[in-house]
């Protein structure tokens, strides 16, 4: 749990319908394969923040982070979020951008009967970039000032 002091146990089971986290861990691991054709090797962690996890998985020697929400109001701003991020992406900007699925959308839609309607984008874990700098437009007119470095 990230901000709250309810049980984990007991959130995944009443807000997803999962019996514990192996459960979540399996079912994600299915989603994966399914849809972004990837083998998880391993579920590392688990958390819950609301109606959201977040999964931090294994696929070989790659690390990804995986989220959901079981929130579907959220679900039209995630879908908004993730064009943004691929769109900053595409433009050099160093963001954790979403994996496409094998099909090529950013998010897919899950109805999966107890754990509702479940939205989940895939990106891939990077490391800090300690001495980026923003391209020249792009500092002035979204930062403000020049980013601080080193």
């Amino acid at each position: 749990m990230l901000w709250e002091s309810t049980d984990p146990r007991e959130a995944l089971t009443k807000r997803f319908g999962f019996r514990d986290a192996s459960n979540a861990a399996e079912w994600i691991a299915e989603v994966l394969e399914q849809y972004w054709d990837l083998e998880v090797t391993h579920c590392v962690r688990l958390a819950i923040s609301g109606h959201n996890v977040v999964a931090w998985i294994e696929q070989g020697s790659r690390r990804l982070v995986v989220k959901w929400s079981a929130l579907p109001r959220r679900f039209t701003h995630l879908k908004g979020a993730a064009r943004l991020v691929a769109w900053l992406d595409a433009n050099g900007i160093p963001v954790a951008a979403p994996i496409p699925t094998s099909d090529g959308s950013l998010l897919v839609e899950l109805s999966n009967g107890r754990r509702g309607n479940t939205a989940i984008p895939a990106t891939t874990a990077g490391q800090p970039i300690p001495h980026w700098r923003a391209p020249g437009g792009l500092r002035r007119a979204s930062l403000g000032r020049e980013p601080q470095t080193g």
